[in-house]
């Protein structure tokens, strides 16, 4: 018994291996074969056009390592909004592409504007931000309030980070909810219940004992607040959220 329960924790681990080795040249491939578009459309300030082009390369993601999404709540129908969302791995960002209905850039950390497949989206796009540098962060939160000013909504992780303890949440920053306090627009939380399953941290990848499977991708989305008419701080209403968020990881995904 205990040999086969051996033997298939190295088919799993092989399994595993292999289907991460897949996700990543695809990750990457593609990257390359989208650069040329996207250069093309901020050149011609075509912002709409790639966003879509951005879309469809997450689809095609999905679809080519086989991973669904299951949803539920109600999404959004008026905007801008701030959305926020737990942070496990890349399918978090893959998944948002598929989830938020409207045209919406992502506040990330500025380390990833560095990377050259990605400089192209944070310098044209999507907003850098260094929260050790205080000059950099107000100019990408003045550039995030202007967005929204302009109809345009923002992602952000508020965890800042990917969470090596999911499904247990990081404290939240604040920067999300002053952008929403500032602007007036709605936070939408959005909960990955089960990415840390699918997928490992990016510190974690290929490493020993790592997973990575195909399956559905569960997400809900929590009614939308009103940060203006919470009369908190930011800080305690970052703790507010986090909890709910926290309470429905808890639950688990319902459907229903």
């Amino acid at each position: 018994m205990e040999r086969t329960r051996t033997q298939n924790r190295r088919v799993r681990a092989v399994f595993s291996s292999l289907w991460q080795a897949w996700f990543a040249l695809h990750f990457l491939g593609t990257l390359f074969l989208y650069y040329a578009p996207l250069k093309w459309c901020f050149s011609k300030k075509k912002f709409a056009t790639a966003l879509w082009l951005q879309r469809r390369w997450a689809a095609y993601l999905r679809l080519v390592t086989g991973i669904r999404l299951r949803q539920s709540g109600p999404k959004p129908t008026q905007f801008p909004v701030v959305y926020i969302a737990n942070h496990a791995n890349f399918l978090d960002i893959i998944l948002a592409y598929g989830l938020v209905p409207d045209y919406f850039h992502f506040m990330a950390k500025h380390s990833l504007a560095k990377v050259p497949l990605f400089r192209i989206l944070f310098h044209n796009s999507h907003i850098p931000f260094d929260r050790h540098n205080p000059r950099e962060a107000m100019r990408a939160f003045i550039r995030a309030r202007n967005d929204l000013k302009a109809g345009r909504s923002i992602f952000i992780f508020p965890e800042a980070t990917q969470n090596t303890g999911a499904p247990q949440l990081l404290p939240f920053k604040d920067g999300a909810f002053r952008l929403a306090l500032a602007t007036g627009a709605p936070i939408v939380p959005l909960v990955f219940h089960n990415n840390y399953r699918l997928l490992a941290h990016q510190r974690k990848l290929f490493a020993r004992d790592t997973w990575g499977r195909p399956g559905k991708a569960q997400v809900s989305f929590l009614p939308a607040i009103d940060a203006r008419m919470s009369h908190c701080d930011p800080e305690t209403l970052a703790e507010e959220v986090r909890v709910q968020m926290q309470e429905c990881l808890n639950r688990g995904f319902s459907k229903g």
